[in-house]
């Protein structure tokens, strides 16, 4: 039991070091901004790949993944060629990839992804 607990606490170290390191930051937002880079311990969150692909008439599939195993994706979809606004909703991130099938009409030749992840 003691070395159970022995390992917790060491475990729970490091987290507590960097909890620690965020005191000093005297602006609000970068304080907290870095109190949950240390509790998620997973930095930053980005798309490293992704795809999409007509799934019916007006039925596009974007699927993809990421560099966080979970997150919250927000995005706005543009036409590649025309730059035209077409559409914008979320998805979670789960075992660092995502799906969304989005309404957008006639799936265009390209398309332009503009997103942030919130963890």
């Amino acid at each position: 039991m003691r070395l159970i607990l022995a390992a917790l606490v060491l475990g729970a170290l490091p987290a507590v070091a960097a909890a620690q390191d965020c005191d000093g930051i005297s602006d609000d937002a970068e304080r907290l901004a870095c109190y949950d880079r240390a509790a998620e311990g997973s930095g930053h969150c980005e798309i490293e790949d992704w795809r999409f692909r007509s799934q019916a008439p007006e039925y596009t599939v974007i699927d993809g993944a990421a560099t966080c195993a979970r997150g919250r994706l927000s995005y706005r979809l543009y036409d590649g060629d025309s730059d035209e606004f077409l559409a914008a909703g979320s998805t979670y991130i789960r075992g660092f990839v995502f799906e969304e099938f989005v309404e957008i009409g006639p799936t265009p030749s390209s398309l332009v992804i503009r997103y942030s992840i919130s963890q």
